[in-house]
């Protein structure tokens, strides 16, 4: 018989409260353009704990001018997946448009809830439900908890990432249960499943090509992509 009928799932944690270290630059933008000194001291932060971070000038120019900045990345997405090899042009002009969009970034929060509530967690939402159901597990989502997440969004940047670290007000308010080793490590990596030797199954090859069929059919691949090689 099956134990365990439900599970505690932690998704959501790191889109609403900048758990990835791809949120520092957006935090460094909101920084620059309002406190420099505390910009400094997050970017001194970061070079100590050896994080490797892209900041260019072209982020210090979106901090300056964020409306721009958004106008012109979004021209850029538009222009790359209108073109994107694959995908039939026509499924991309009826369907794409909800991609193209871009959040301000004059504000950490916009790119958190971006991720949260427009592109982002709920593609990993829907297959974590399809995984779970698949199982006959219910899954919770105690970090999704509408109360918590209201509540998260209303927090400033500084309560989020502090001294170049992610999730900073979850991992303080832990700090009486949880040992500092598991609190305060750095080596964040994800769920790496073992993709490679996975394509080279020929049961999976006949599943992906198969499915390549149908979203041919469907029009939303082009029929291109029934003569390329599995990647």
């Amino acid at each position: 018989d099956q134990q365990v009928k439900v599970l505690l799932d932690g998704q959501g944690a790191d889109e609403t409260l900048a758990g990835y270290s791809k949120y520092l630059p957006y935090y460094w933008q909101e920084l620059w353009r309002e406190n420099r000194p505390l910009y400094r001291r997050e970017r001194f932060m970061a070079e100590e704990a050896g994080l490797q971070v892209q900041w260019t000038w072209k982020n210090k120019l979106a901090a300056q001018w964020p409306v721009l900045a958004t106008s012109t990345a979004e021209k850029l997405r538009i222009r790359e997946q209108q073109r994107m090899p694959g995908l039939d042009p026509d499924f991309v002009r009826a369907f794409g448009k909800s991609y193209y969009r871009l959040p301000v970034t004059n504000r950490l929060n916009n790119i958190l809830y971006y991720n949260s509530f427009v592109n982002g967690l709920e593609e990993l939402l829907r297959l974590a439900d399809r995984n779970a159901m698949a199982s006959g597990v219910e899954v919770r989502l105690p970090f999704l908890s509408h109360e918590l997440v209201s509540f998260v969004f209303s927090l400033p940047a500084q309560m989020k990432i502090r001294d170049a670290m992610g999730k900073w007000i979850l991992r303080r308010s832990m700090e009486p249960l949880l040992p500092a080793t598991l609190l305060w490590h750095t080596n964040k990596i994800g769920f790496e499943p073992p993709q490679q030797s996975w394509m080279q199954s020929d049961q999976v090859g006949e599943m992906i090509r198969h499915s390549k069929k149908v979203l041919v059919s469907a029009g939303i691949l082009d029929k291109t992509v029934l003569q390329e090689k599995i990647r």
